[in-house]
């Protein structure tokens, strides 16, 4: 709804009220004080709503709420305190990025748009499962990231920048799935890979900087290796199977 500014306080008595989604809502200014009163909402998610100022203090009492996704909305430069129950969220506003941090129940993250880094403190999120990074202008992954030891799926896709990966990436010993798409600049992937005894797919989509692959890579037995025919032959492998369009090699 384009043209609304503001919603009436009633919707905060819809105590059923599980999933909330403002979307292109261009004029909304504010969101009513008590929004907090929807105790059961699990999902809100606020996309493209340029003219929203902040997000009420009283979100902190939606006990219920796993999920928040943020986009678009460039008023807003906090989140609100003791969100601590938040399992999942998704931004990409740089603002948010302290408050992200501090979220300890996290499972999902994902970050894009034009955020110029990769908060250092991302390691404080020890229960992350799955993270995915969409941003354009970063050029390094901070260390932080290899304490994720619950990680079980990382996402890196568009960060044309970035040009390497951490050395001690191998330390993620709990991840499937390491997903590398359009990440232009990247030269390599380190040899620590080696020590993932858990991945089990590898996915290689236009990171046409990377020329070889690690020997180390071969310890892992039974990796599923993904990319184009010519890239994975590139890599010397001939034993290609193909799967709706794609190919993969298993090591």
């Amino acid at each position: 709804m384009k043209k609304i500014t503001h919603l009436p306080d009633s919707i905060s008595m819809m105590k059923q009220l599980k999933s909330l989604t403002l979307k292109s809502c261009w004029l909304l200014e504010q969101l009513p004080k008590d929004l907090g009163r929807l105790e059961c909402l699990k999902e809100l998610s606020l996309m493209d709503c340029i003219q929203l100022r902040d997000i009420p203090h009283s979100i902190r009492n939606m006990k219920c709420l796993r999920r928040l996704y943020f986009s678009y909305c460039s008023q807003v430069k906090e989140l609100p305190e003791e969100l601590g129950r938040l399992e999942c969220a998704s931004t990409n506003l740089g603002s948010f990025l302290a408050s992200i941090c501090g979220l300890q129940h996290l499972r999902e993250l994902t970050l894009e748009g034009g955020i110029p880094e990769v908060p250092k403190d991302l390691g404080r999120l020890e229960s992350l499962e799955e993270l995915t990074l969409s941003m354009k202008e970063i050029k390094h992954l901070p260390n932080s990231i290899c304490m994720l030891k619950r990680l079980n799926s990382l996402n890196l896709r568009h960060c044309w920048l970035l040009e390497q990966l951490p050395e001690d990436l191998g330390r993620l010993e709990c991840l499937k799935k390491l997903y590398l798409s359009g990440c232009r600049g990247l030269r390599d992937i380190p040899d620590s890979i080696s020590n993932m005894k858990c991945l089990e797919q590898l996915y290689l989509s236009n990171c046409t900087g990377i020329n070889r692959l690690p020997q180390s890579i071969h310890q892992l037995k039974g990796l599923r290796i993904f990319g184009s025919r010519e890239q994975l032959q590139s890599y010397g492998f001939k034993s290609l199977t193909e799967i709706f369009g794609s190919y993969y090699v298993v090591l």
